[in-house]
């Protein structure tokens, strides 16, 4: 293959979600041999300051619905629905 932007972003991205992956392997050791059990997690980018709070169990700001038994992924809502550089 030559190397042009779609490739390098597919390499990017897989790279990206072996490390989400190599993270979440890491907190569940951690917390199987620590006793700890997570309620919620939150990946968040190190490089971007937040100015406004993210609430990670809201599911629906307009209609104000929680997600109460842990089921979905939670996205801020300052993207360009359906896709933003927090993850895809």
């Amino acid at each position: 293959w030559k190397s042009n932007w779609k490739n390098s972003s597919m390499d990017n991205m897989i790279k990206q979600w072996h490390s989400v992956n190599a993270s979440f392997s890491l907190m569940e050791s951690y917390g199987q041999s620590h006793s700890v059990e997570y309620e919620r997690v939150a990946m968040l980018r190190s490089d971007v300051l937040y100015a406004t709070p993210i609430d990670i169990y809201l599911l629906d700001n307009l209609h104000k619905i929680i997600d109460q038994d842990n089921s979905h992924f939670v996205m801020p809502p300052f993207c360009l629905y359906p896709v933003n550089d927090r993850m895809i």
